[in-house]
């Protein structure tokens, strides 16, 4: 079920023209106008006709009404906020059981379904006026307790286990997702800073809650964004993705639902081309509270930037050989980003039962460990593989999505497959920032630090001689800045380069000047090492490996790097 709730000035509703002779026989029904309330357009789809999917959406639209202080609800049934609305007869029986729901507490009208509606909306002008839900049963479990689902783990050597049973010989990051029910969420456990406040500290980001961008990127941040773009679309591309994408209307959110892939694919000629087809395209969505850690997960975040690969695929083995290539894919951007995910499939008993041993053949060929969540009712996708990061005592994130789905009319001729291969760029940002985090030493993977080395010179005297050594690191690629602020302290600076996670910094003074040997500090190791330039530049090279190579665009001395006022 997916919810756009719209927190509204006035809305006014008018039964404008019958849909069906059964709604003209009955009559329009009376118009109706409410000020300050919560208007929420709602799309039901297939699967959604479950007890628990009601109840939540319901919980849903009541926590927002109750952030709001509104009393007034107005349910607006819609088609149009997916691209798979279920049938009207489970529609109607679905906002039934919403309707039974909000009824205590609210002044509540439902616009009835079976009227074209004539509607005058007012919103409300600030930035939580508008949010998007999206509620399924998979995402819905029947208990808190991840205990009440049936899991399992797969290892490579093909061996099965039930981590219920045996918890202690779980790793720790396969425990971590497990607890958190397989659906990872962002932030600590409470001896790590949220990954908000690591994203402001270190700057890459500023904060304000109050402007409807929430998140303003700073430079490194730009720059780091910037990066784990290219090496999704540098990898996709490599993967035989054709690029697509689509302009938003002036005064409309980018993205629609289920992006632009998925409407072209579903426009294709199939009968001139043969499957599988990939297409790629970076997303815009807007955020929603329940649109899952891998849409929101810094706080105060709008919008989030979506990476997709979408996939048509004929009958017969196709969809389970597309499934596996694209795993392989969301896997091994996660090692070139630095990151070592969780792996959890997410299917009914029933598929599992007939698909074990595929299953089992698929973790052997990924060659790594992964869990099994089981789920009695079949799912509206047929088989799904999430990925999530969980640094050792921080919570889990969600950082990307394979899934395969039944497409609607044409039996079992044709499968589509959605991948996410790091859920969005936001998320992977989070991901990295926690793992950070959980280290003796935070860093980034050297190809992602937007300064790579930095020189600071003793005294203004040493200053030209590291711009001489910097003009040498830049010209073989690499990003390098000078810390030419003298007036500070060696120390002060030093201590400024730890808290920009610089990889690599050298210390010039008189010694360096004379001679063609750098005491070079390892930030990886903790450990000083000497070497000339070259060497320097080859350590540098050699941890960057073939990774995206972004250029570094600001000024090279650090005092004339622009230095941004904190909003949060």
């Amino acid at each position: 079920m997916r919810l756009l709730c719209i927190h509204s000035a006035r809305l006014a509703v008018e039964a404008a023209t019958a849909a069906n002779d059964t709604a003209a026989v009955r009559g329009p029904p009376d118009p109706v106008e409410l000020s300050d309330c919560l208007t929420v357009a709602v799309t039901v789809e297939p699967g959604d006709l479950t007890d628990r999917v009601a109840a939540q959406a319901a919980a849903e639209v009541r926590e927002t009404a109750d952030q709001l202080a509104v009393d007034a609800l107005a349910l607006v049934p819609t088609e149009h906020l997916s691209d798979r609305p279920a049938d009207d007869e489970t529609t109607d029986r679905v906002l039934d059981a919403v309707e039974a729901a909000l009824t205590d507490g609210f002044t509540l009208f439902r616009a009835p379904r079976d009227w074209y509606l004539a509607l005058d909306l007012e919103t409300k002008g600030h930035p939580y006026a508008a949010q998007s839900v999206r509620v399924t049963a998979a995402d819905v479990p029947t208990e808190a307790n991840p205990e009440s689902r049936d899991w399992l783990v797969l290892t490579p050597d093909g061996e099965q286990h039930e981590p219920l049973a045996e918890s202690a010989s779980l790793s720790g990051a396969l425990e971590a997702v497990m607890n958190a029910g397989g659906e990872g969420t962002t932030g600590s456990t409470g001896s790590e800073p949220a990954v908000d406040s690591l994203l402001t500290d270190h700057g890459f980001a500023s904060v304000d809650r109050d402007s409807p961008d929430g998140i303003r990127y700073l430079p490194r941040g730009a720059l780091l964004r910037r990066s784990l773009r290219d090496v999704v679309e540098d990898r996709a591309a490599a993967a035989g993705a054709t690029p697509v994408g689509s302009e938003a209307a002036a005064g409309q959110t980018p993205g629609t639902a289920g992006g632009t892939g998925r409407a072209l694919l579903e426009a294709m000629d199939w009968s001139t081309v043969d499957a599988p087809v990939r297409l790629f395209e970076t997303r815009t969505e807007p955020t929603g509270r329940a649109s899952g850690s891998s849409r929101q997960p810094f706080r105060h975040q709008r919008t989030a930037t979506v990476p997709t690969l979408t996939t048509m695929t004929s009958g017969g083995d196709s969809p389970r050989e597309e499934f596996e290539t694209l795993a392989r894919l969301a896997v091994d951007i996660h090692a070139v980003v630095g990151l070592d995910p969780v792996l959890t499939f997410r299917t009914s008993v029933e598929f599992w039962e007939r698909s074990r041993d595929w299953l089992v053949d698929l973790v052997r060929s990924l060659d790594r460990p992964a869990l099994v969540d089981l789920r009695p009712e079949p799912p509206d996708w047929t088989i799904r593989l999430d990925l999530a990061v969980a640094p050792e005592g921080r919570s889990p994130v969600e950082t990307g999505t394979v899934e395969i789905e039944p497409v609607p009319g044409t039996g079992e001729t044709r499968s589509r497959l959605h991948c996410e291969p790091v859920g969005s760029v936001e998320a992977v940002t989070a991901a990295l920032l926690s793992r950070a985090a959980a280290m003796d030493r935070p860093q980034l993977p050297t190809w992602l630090a937007p300064t790579q080395v930095r020189f600071v010179p003793v005294e203004s005297e040493h200053l030209d001689h590291c711009e001489s050594l910097a003009e040498a690191v830049a010209a073989a690629g690499i990003r390098v800045d000078v810390d030419d602020r003298t007036d500070d302290t060696v120390g002060r600076r030093l201590a400024a380069a730890t808290t920009d996670w610089v990889p690599y910094v050298a210390v010039v003074g008189d010694r360096e000047v004379d001679g063609d040997q750098l005491k070079v500090q390892v930030r990886a190791t903790g450990s000083e090492v000497t070497l000339t330039v070259t060497e320097l530049v080859e350590a540098v090279q050699a941890a960057v490996g073939d990774t995206p190579r972004s250029r570094w665009s600001l000024p090279r001395r650090c005092s004339q790097q622009p230095r941004f006022a904190e909003t949060t």
